[in-house]
Parts: C-alpha cells; structure tokens; sequence
C-alpha cells in the first residue's frame, strides 16, 4: 500500500480483491498502526462480518475490546442502541425506547396492511386496491423509494391526486412505525446520519476511536450508505475500499455503483490499486444444453452431480456435494422440479435466497400440517397439503396403501379427509389394518386441534404440533431440521409483536394462516436469521447470494427470455415517467436492466472454477415454448460453442426401478420417458405390477428360497417391494447406513476371537490392537461410501461407537463370549429360514443369551412395549427365527434374547433385553443392563 491514506483496490471478478484487503487488514494490525478495537471495517452482510471476525482473531495474540466489523446495517444498529435517547432532542424529535425493534419485508407487509385495514385514510384513487397483495407489495418497494428521496416528500403532497394520496400512507405508516418502536432497515441509515449531523460531540467520540475505516463490496452501497461513509471520512482519512463497479448486482436494493464511484473519486482523489487476474487458475470448462422441459432440465442436472460425484473420485479427485452449486435468477416454484429431482438421486441440497427456506421438507411438511388444521372440511383443502402432512414421523403411512386411497380420492372427487371419514363405514378392501388405525387417528388430532385453535395462542398450537406429529423427535437428533424450526418460531414471534403493538391480543391462528402465502414471499428481505446449512449438500441460491462465493462446478439454469433475464416491468404506483417528474433517484430504464441482467449473468459465470454448465428448455410450467436467452445466444457465439448433445440417459433403468422400489410411482417422471418408448412401456408395466390390489395372492417364491427377518418385515410393509426385490430379484442400491452395520460387524467378529473375558479386555494393548483391525477392515469396505465426505462422517462414526463399546464391556463384572457371527438354518413345514447371530455369551447360570448388534438409533421402549412389539403383535420375527435357529447351533439352554444398542439410547440402557418364558412363568420379563 502506498503512501496516500485514501486507496481504491479493484479488479477483474475472482482477482482477489477482498483477500487483498485482508492482506491490508492484517498488516496494519500486525505492525500496530493500530489496534483492532480501532478498527472500523464494513462488509455486505453479517455474516461475512462473522467470518472477517474469526481471522482477526486468529491475527491477534493479544485480547481486545469489541470488533467494530459489521455491515452497514449492524453499525447503524449498535449507533443508535447506545444513543437512542440523543434522537429525541433532534428537531426532527424520533422518540425511540432502549429496546427498539427492526423490522424486515414481512413486517413492513404486515405494518403496512394494519394501516390500511384499520386507519381511515381518505383515499380515492386507491380505495379498491389498498388491501390486495399486490398493492401492499407496490406500497413495501414505494416506501423504500422514499427513504431514498426524503427530500422530495412534499413534492408528492403538493402534487395533489394519487401523488397526495401515496404521501399520506407513507406519513401514515412511518409515524405509526416509529410510535410503535420499531425502525425499518432502511431507518436506520437515515436516523444515524441524523444523529451524526445534529450531535457533534457524539459524532467526534466515534469519530476519534477509529485510525482505520475499510469497506468491502464497495460497489453494493447505496446512496444514504455512502453519504454516512462521506461524513465518517474525508481525504486525510486512513480509508481504504474495495470492489468493481461493473459487478454490481443491487440496484433493486438502491445501490448506484457509477454515480457513487464519480462522487468517491471527485472528493477522495484515491490511489487506485488494480488487481490483476489470478494466473494459476486453470480455464473453466463451458458445457451447454438445451432440453425440451424444464424437468428434463432438473433430472439432467441431478444425473450429472450423481455421476461426476462418482467419476471423479474414482480418479481420486475427490468431489464432494459442496462442490456444486445450482444459480437461478430467482428462487420459486421452477426449484421445486430441481429439489424433487435431487431428491430422487438422493443428493442432499440446501435451497437459500427468495423463499428457498419455504422450500425444505420439513417446512413443507409443517406448513401442510398447518393448512389441514386450517381448511379442516373446507373444500379448498387439497389432497397435497393431506399427503404431506402424513408424511410426519407420528402419522406415516404404507406407500402402497396411499395411492390406493388417492386414485380412490381422484375417482370419487372427494379429497382424501372426506374419503378417510367414509372408511369408518366402508369395506374397502386392502388397506392394512395398522393404515385405517393411523387414519382414524390423524383425523382425531386434526379434530383436536381444531377444537383448541381459538382457546390458544398460536405458539401453543406450533408447539403441541410440534409434539404430536413427530417434529421435536425429530429436532433432537438433526441440527439442520432444528434450525429450521428455530426459524419458522422467529417468524411466528415477529408476527405477534406486529399484533402486540397494534391490539395487545395473542396472534390468532387463523388470522395467521390469512397471511402466511404473503409471509412467504416476502422471506428474501429478512434481516438478521441464519439458517445453518448442510456441511455437504448441493447449493442452490439466486446469483445475488451467490457474489464472493466460488465453486467447482456451477450450473446456470433456466437460460430463456423471461427467466434469465427477466422480463422489465415498471413500477405500477409509480412509472418511469412519474419518478422523472418528481425527480426520484434510483431511476432504471429499460436500457439500464439490461446492462443489470447482463451484470448478473457474468457474475453468474465467474463463479465457477471447473466446470461451467449453461442449460435451457424450451417449454417449463405453461406448454408455450420460450426463447432462449440473448444474454446465453450471444456469450457461446463469443466463446465459439454450440449446444452439446446429452451424452447419457437422464433416467436409466436402474433408477426407475430404484424409484419405484423407494417411493412408489412419480407421476412428474413420465414427462420424461414419453419419447423413450420402451421406457415409457417399462415404466407403465412396472407402476401397474406395483399397484395391484392383490399382490399378496401373486407372490410366488423362487425355488431354494430363504425368509429372513428382513425379508418378512419387507413383506409386512410393503409386498409390492418385496414381490420386485426378492421375486423379480430387482437390484436396489444399499444405502450408507448399511455398509456401516457390516464394517462394525466384521471388526467386532475379528476383535472377539481374541478379546472375549472381563480380564482380556483389561489388557493395555487393546486400543492399538483395535485400531489396527479397524484400519484393516475399513481398507476393504471403505469402497463402498461413494464419497468423500460419506467416507469421513462413518469413519469417525465407527471410533465413536467402538469407543463408547469397549467402555461399556469393560465395566462388565461377568462375560464370557462363545461364539461371533455364528450362521444358522432351518426349515419348517416347506418354508426355509435362516440368519446370523452376532454373538452369543455365556451367562453366569450357564445358559446361553443371543445378542443383536444394531447401529441404528435405539427406541425408548416402556412398559411391556418390547413384548408387544415383538411377540404379541407380531410385527418383528427376528427373535423367533433366531430362537429357533439357535436350536440348531447351541446345545444349552437360550435364556434371553437382547438387542446391544452400539449408538447411545435414552439415559443410560445400552441392551435390552427379552427374557425366554420358562415353565410356571405368567408374564414376560424385562431385564435391562445386565
């Protein structure tokens, strides 16, 4: 860095111009130019403030005071928190209270929309249009407009008509903002700059704490930013900036990089410092493909990261989910295709940016459940929101039995509620008794919580919700799902301060679900929540989200006019010619979107490291066909490159039937095969073999066929799945946490040839011994995680269980173990059984006890549960079968049969166990821990 105090550090996209200024960072800290706390640095958002905050700390040895790193927003926040009570004395007398609060898209919505239903605004020209979701839209952008043009709000009002009119619920809404407490995002500039201008000796104290001031992402700030940088700064200034006007991407958010940039240079005259593209990164591979739908486009997409995934690391190049990111130009209903289409592959993926959050299942499935309990006997309710909500850990239901009960629902033209009350009365055939027991029981709570939703508060309602469909199971054992409905809580809790400040009611549950399709989509504009997103998953997010992130391979979709770029659209409160007249500042033009679309398609392709996919269809939700964009036309007529031809089946056979073996027929996949004919024929016979009704009387064994207990719970649950996998011999690919139960397996086999009495296991070499025979066993079986990050994750899993199992044995005063992976077989009355028995000991009276090793969590099992589960209602043959194969291998007595829980259970049972009945005993006994 040179010697001027005021340097403008710019550069090409991915040149390195934020690790520069970090390099700056970190010198003037390092040769104590000045001390961290001194320090004011602005970055876009939060949470890159986190991320600059935990190098700096890495930086420094010695402790400081707080870290001044924040976005524009977060300082503004801190500001006026320690000064609140100064605004007061200010001419223009904002009173806020210390606990002031900021109000993101959906409040602004939510402010705006009680203004206009209850206050009597006497307004003529839009009287009609004030309480539909479009104009509180129009209005939520109009007042962001005008905190921008603070100065041209008399203007409005002395233009009289609808100008008069937009002023009044801009002075309405704002009054009732700040007399409630509460400031909007864009307040918050405006009212620091306030307090800077009208107390000067507040000004100067924070003025003289900081020597540095740096801003990154310098061409994102808007105006009101830049005036608060202006008066924070001058030429002598220690002041240092970095970004490209030509990436800016937020002139919806009031962002003006050009007049910005002349105004910065005019007044600062800065050392520019420009950074020259990074020399050893290696040219990015450009692939475009044009489809015929946009599902054709989704399942290509998925294919191609299910198959590179697997190609690279076969070549040892290690890909992870994390590699790939998906762009779109905005994030709604086209990335449902996308999510289903991952989902098929069974390729994680975390949706961010526009109502992405809306868009994860277990938000889906709430927001279902909530919509059931809201339309409960309305016609309006649809068999969409009914299916989903069954899909809850307390309520699901066979897969088999639920088509049966929609084509029932299709052809009577009932929905599926109507069709669960006529069972009750109704002989229909084939449902499985356990399916009509959960039915009636679903219907039961949702009759229940109709009942109560007027008595309660809606928190009370989402938490009872919570508890009794499965979701605070579930929360406890998945950070992510946890997070998630953390975040559907705070928007729950800021809806009911909007209806605190304004009735002093508790939020209405009904009234919520008014407003919630409108909640929804105003999520993109929040403020301050962070959802914690997958370690390894796919990325799919609007290129806005995407600015200062890179990935090795990208994939750019829905590539047509409309989509990308979008269509121009003036506003409707007030058009181009209007925010003219008035003089209004941001003022887009059609030639100006133009250049932002092009803007944001380059950023789009920079963010790629390796691979670069470009795809398009022709036709997506409306059978019009759609042109392909200009921004994509001419980018490959510049690069030389032509449309590639899919070089592989977007959908094999393997996959179909893997479909179909895993979730039953999906009706958006035969879109995709109609051209394919024989796969199309394929497909149709399969779904229909899949859908007998009497499938149960065409199963017929292959001869030399064994029943295993697996074998039969397949067939209990489903028997379609069991008529393709055992009878058809229909391959389904085994998932992780199979592989995991056969690597522990294999090395507590090898470990308990050695290893097998209380003393033995005191040896002090037991850990190393251990440690080898797992290297040597995960060496061979560690071929089967197909990634990288699967490899890592189970590894670590198994010494996590190993650990917590030798700590276990250890403490055992009696053992002695006689056999390990002991097969067995044996027949009756035609029908062939056989099975492995992981372990048997030696109990202290001589008699044998079997043990089962189970690496999948363990249920907390009360009462005479276990015996319900496992005798009286017949549902699990696994300790019959291995009670009577044992027969054949042990001489002695059996006396208990017990579960070996190797992942932690509830509280401290690690076995449980189902004593065997002797004669004279009435009741079974449960013996646990022992």
């Amino acid at each position: 860095m040179g010697e001027k105090k005021v340097v403008y550090i710019t550069g090409p996209p991915g040149s390195g111009k934020t690790d520069y200024l970090y390099k700056n960072l970190k010198e003037i800290i390092k040769s104590k130019k000045a001390k961290p706390e001194e320090i004011l640095f602005f970055t876009f958002n939060d949470k890159i403030a986190e991320e600059v905050k935990e190098k700096l700390i890495k930086w420094t040895q010695e402790g400081f005071a707080e870290l001044w790193i924040n976005s524009f927003s977060s300082f503004c926040k801190k500001i006026l928190r320690d000064n609140y009570y100064q605004l007061s004395a200010l001419p223009q007398k904002t009173f806020l209270g210390p606990n002031f609060q900021i109000i993101g898209g959906m409040e602004e919505k939510l402010v705006l929309k009680r203004i206009l239903e209850e206050t009597s605004l006497d307004l003529k020209f839009y009287a009609k249009a004030k309480s539909s979701v479009f104009f509180i839209n129009e209005m939520v952008n109009f007042v962001d407009l005008m905190k921008q043009n603070l100065h041209k709000l008399e203007r409005l009002k002395d233009e009289g008509g609808k100008f008069a009119e937009l002023e009044k619920i801009f002075y309405k809404y704002n009054t009732q903002l700040h007399k409630s407490d509460y400031l909007d995002l864009r307040d918050l500039t405006l009212q620091t700059i306030d307090l800077f201008k009208g107390r000067k000796d507040v000004f100067e104290t924070y003025k003289n704490k900081f020597k540095y001031v740096l801003v990154d992402d310098f061409e994102d700030i808007d105006y009101q930013q830049f005036r608060l940088l202006q008066i924070f700064a001058d030429d002598k200034s220690n002041l240092i900036i970095a970004g490209n006007v030509s990436e800016s991407i937020f002139s919806f958010r009031g962002a003006r990089p050009e007049e910005i940039k002349k105004k910065f240079i005019q007044q600062f005259n800065p050392q520019v410092i420009n950074i020259s593209p990074k020399s050893n990164i290696s040219p990015v591979e450009i692939l475009p493909y044009k489809f015929d739908t946009g599902k054709e486009e989704s399942f290509f997409i998925a294919r191609r990261i299910y198959k590179l995934i697997r190609e690279k690391n076969k070549k040892g190049e290690a890909l992870c989910y994390k590699d790939f990111l998906v762009l779109s130009r905005d994030i709604g209903k086209e990335i449902d295709s996308l999510v289903n289409a991952l989902s098929f592959y069974r390729i994680p993926c975390t949706v961010l940016g526009g109502t992405g959050f809306f868009k994860q299942s277990v938000i889906i499935t709430l927001i279902s459940v909530l919509q059931v309990i809201y339309k409960f006997k309305k016609k309006t309710l649809s068999n969409f929101h009914i299916i989903w909500a069954l899909t809850t850990l307390n309520f699901c239901i066979d897969k088999v039995d639920m088509e049966r009960l929609v084509t029932l629902s299709e052809k009577k033209n009932k929905n599926l509620l109507e069709i669960f009350g006529e069972l009750k009365n109704s002989s229909f055939p084939y449902l499985k008794t356990r399916t009509r027991d959960i039915l009636a029981e679903f219907v039961e709570k949702i009759k229940e919580f109709q009942q109560s939703k007027t008595e309660k508060s809606l928190e009370e309602i989402l938490y009872k919700i919570y508890l009794d469909f499965g979701f605070l199971l579930q929360s406890r054992d998945d950070k992510k799902i946890a997070g998630q409905l953390n975040y559907f809580n705070e928007i729950i809790k800021k809806y009911q301060r909007i209806e605190n400040r304004f009735s002093g009611k508790k939020l209405d549950f009904d009234k919520f679900m008014e407003n919630l399709q409108g909640l929804m989509s105003s999520y993109g504009r929040e403020l301050g929540i962070q959802l914690e997103e997958e370690e390894d998953a796919v990325k799919i997010m609007t290129v806005q989200q995407a600015k200062g992130k890179f990935f090795k391979v990208v994939f750019v979709t829905g590539l047509v006019e409309g989509k990308f770029p979008r269509q121009y659209k003036e506003d409707l409160l007030l058009n181009n010619k209007e925010k003219e007249f008035l003089g209004l500042k941001p003022l887009i033009k059609s030639v100006e979107y133009i250049k932002e679309e092009e803007k944001i398609f380059q950023v789009a392709l920079s963010r790629a490291r390796n691979m670069l996919y470009l795809t398009c269809a022709k036709r997506y939700d409306s059978q019009r066909e759609q042109e392909i964009s200009g921004l994509l036309v001419d980018f490959l007529e510049k690069e030389g490159k032509k449309f590639l031809s899919v070089d592989e089946e977007i959908l094999t056979y393997d996959d179909l039937l893997g479909l179909l073996l895993r979730d039953g027929p999906n009706m958006e996949l035969e879109e995709c095969l109609k051209k394919d004919r024989n796969k199309f024929l394929f497909y149709q016979w399969i779904k229909e073999k899949y859908s007998l009704a009497n499938l149960y009387d065409k199963v017929e064994l292959p001869q030399n066929f064994y029943f295993t207990p697996s074998k039969i719970k397949t067939y209990l649950d489903c028997p379609a799945k069991f008529f393709f996998r055992y009878c058809l011999n229909i391959f389904s690919p085994p998932q992780p946490a199979l592989f995991l139960g056969i690597v522990i397996h294999r090395i507590l086999e090898l470990f308990h040839k050695e290893y097998v009495t209380p003393a033995q296991l005191q040896d002090k070499a037991i850990a190393r011994n251990l440690d080898g025979i797992v290297r040597k066993v995960w060496r061979e079986e560690a071929k089967n995680f197909e990634t990288r990050f699967e490899k890592k994750i189970y590894e670590q899993e198994i010494y996590n269980i190993l650990a917590r199992y030798l700590k276990l044995e250890k403490t055992r005063t009696f053992l002695k173990i006689s056999k390990c992976e002991v097969p067995f077989k044996w027949e009756t009355e035609g029908f062939r059984f056989k099975g492995r028995i992981d372990r048997i000991d030696i109990t202290e009276d001589s008699s044998c006890e079997l043990l089962d090793y189970k690496t999948t969590k363990a249920f907390a099992y009360q009462g005479d549960t276990l015996w319900n589960k496992w005798i009286k209602g017949k549902t699990d043959f696994q300790p019959v079968i291995y009670l009577l194969g044992a027969k054949e291998i042990v001489e002695d007595k059996v006396c208990a049969f017990s579960i070996y829980w190797l992942k932690k259970k509830t509280g401290n049972d690690f076995k449980t166990t189902l004593r065997i009945l002797t004669d004279g005993e009435k009741e079974p006994a449960q013996n646990k821990n022992k």
